[in-house]
């Protein structure tokens, strides 16, 4: 007998006692499923954590999970949560979708819904999130602590990306209230456009390297310390930077941005 079969053996005694059902990982990770959204059944955490039947997906166990298809949630409810450290969630090409959609109308930018997260951790660290989509969520497309958001798109959420000490890469955020907020958290490499408010970036948060166009409010707002660098800005229209330090390299349309402390560059 492998050790991987003896371990999956003890998993599912162990689950079997608690009345879980067994979902086994394949190459790729555990999957996740509209089925199993409904049903429950991902193995508990020694912390109390359990995945019940209905939305939330409650991941409770370090370790690689998967998207196979697209998932539906219904209105103000959260996704995915995470309760357990050292998770990587492979959306493979796949997207959760809520209801909510934001729009620019004649009495300002407003969204159809309030609440419900794509994902949502607790107090959790190591947390890896890519390679896909997350629209329509009232509250937030990922909400997330000491995590990396990496390639995934987000569009009609109240917020796309909401990390704290961590790492938004490679992504993009459109037509959402506020396309990605930073706390201690840095933006490399990703697109931010069609917003209310593109991004605000708080206690030492860096944005670097990002194309920032068309929000209906400012582009960029760094509060308190924070810098950016080598970003792209264009017809952010309550204008592209406001706070923090230009620390050289940033473009505001055709011209290089002004001098750190112009709040309309």
């Amino acid at each position: 007998m492998s050790v991987r079969t003896w371990r999956l053996g003890i998993l599912a005694a162990a689950c079997l006692a608690g009345g879980c059902a067994v979902v086994q990982p394949g190459m790729g990770g555990v999957p996740l499923d509209q089925r199993l959204a409904a049903a429950g059944g991902l193995p508990p955490g020694d912390n109390g954590c359990r995945d019940t039947p209905g939305f939330p997906i409650t991941i409770c166990q370090p370790g690689s999970y998967r998207l196979i298809e697209n998932i539906e949630v219904p209105a103000d409810t959260d996704a995915i949560e995470v309760l357990a450290d050292d998770v990587t969630i492979d959306l493979s090409g796949f997207s959760i979708t809520g209801p909510n959609a934001c729009d620019s109308g004649a009495e300002g930018f407003s969204c159809t819904h309030r609440s419900g997260t794509g994902i949502t951790t607790g107090l959790v660290r190591g947390l890896a999130v890519r390679n896909g989509a997350i629209h329509g969520m009232g509250g937030d497309g990922i909400n997330c602590k000491g995590c990396t958001v990496e390639s995934v798109r987000a569009r009609h959420n109240r917020a796309g990306f909401v990390v704290t000490s961590g790492i938004v890469k490679d992504s993009i955020a459109s037509s959402n209230l506020m396309g990605v907020g930073l706390n201690r958290s840095s933006m490399v490499h990703s697109t931010v456009y069609m917003n209310h408010t593109g991004v605000t970036a708080a206690n030492g948060g860096t944005v670097i390297g990002n194309v920032i166009t068309t929000n209906v409010d400012v582009g960029l707002r760094i509060v308190g310390d924070g810098g950016y660098a080598q970003n792209s800005f264009r017809s952010n229209q309550n204008g592209d930077v406001d706070g923090g330090v230009n620390m050289g390299g940033n473009v505001c349309g055709a011209e290089l941005c002004a001098p750190e402390g112009d709040a309309s560059r």
